[in-house]
């Protein structure tokens, strides 16, 4: 019992860092909602470690995720943009629980993700929120545009690519490895800007990425 209860600890660890970055000023949410990430990453795991898998882990994850990954974001971004403007950013957690909720009915490939996933997405954002923190520059409406663009990319039918893939196709491999390279190129110029550089690496190559499998399913 014990056994299996570990990986709702690490998702509830999970949902305590979105919440604690609420409470405090953002360079500090910030850093709580990526050690958040992190309890994302090693719960499935862990999970799968312990072959200790089940549908309430699954619905508990997704609870984690629409507040670390689209309500914690939010907030945050919402501190950049002046009143009355900033309660646009409702459209994050709304169009994350909308793509958090097709996920868990659909389920995905063993490989992609149709439409960006709410983690990824709050990376890029804490990208921008990072940016913005260290000298960034850019107007209100800019920032809502690219919040509604990435927004509407959560509920997209783009496939994306993810982690999963790395063994079971050829492109991901190369394309996480030049996101990668693009955030450290990024960190010799300054480092503030790396995780922004990696995520729109990301975001470009899944386009490229779904013309392929579209081509490919064709052939």
């Amino acid at each position: 019992m014990i056994r299996k209860s570990i990986p709702s600890v690490l998702t509830s660890m999970n949902i305590l860092c979105g919440f604690l970055s609420l409470l405090v000023e953002p360079k500090i949410g910030i850093i709580l909602i990526l050690v958040g990430g992190i309890f994302d990453v090693f719960d499935g795991a862990v999970a799968r470690l312990l072959n200790a898998q089940s549908e309430f882990g699954k619905q508990l994850d997704s609870l984690a995720d629409i507040v670390s990954f689209a309500v914690a974001p939010a907030f945050i971004l919402s501190q950049f943009i002046e009143e009355p403007y900033h309660y646009l950013v409702c459209i994050i957690p709304i169009l994350g629980g909308i793509r958090l909720a097709k996920y868990n009915l659909e389920g995905e490939s063993n490989y992609w993700f149709e439409g960006m996933p709410t983690p990824a997405s709050a990376m890029l954002y804490l990208g921008i929120a990072i940016a913005l923190i260290n000298g960034l520059i850019i107007t209100d409406v800019f920032l809502l545009l690219i919040i509604v663009i990435v927004s509407l990319f959560n509920v997209s039918p783009i496939a994306m690519f993810s982690f999963k893939g790395i063994r079971k196709d050829k492109y991901t491999s190369i394309f996480i490895g030049l996101c990668i390279l693009s955030g450290l190129l990024a960190s010799f110029y300054n480092i503030n800007f790396a995780l922004l550089a990696g995520m729109i690496t990301y975001v470009v190559l899944c386009f490229a990425y779904h013309l392929l499998l579209r081509n490919n399913s064709k052939a």
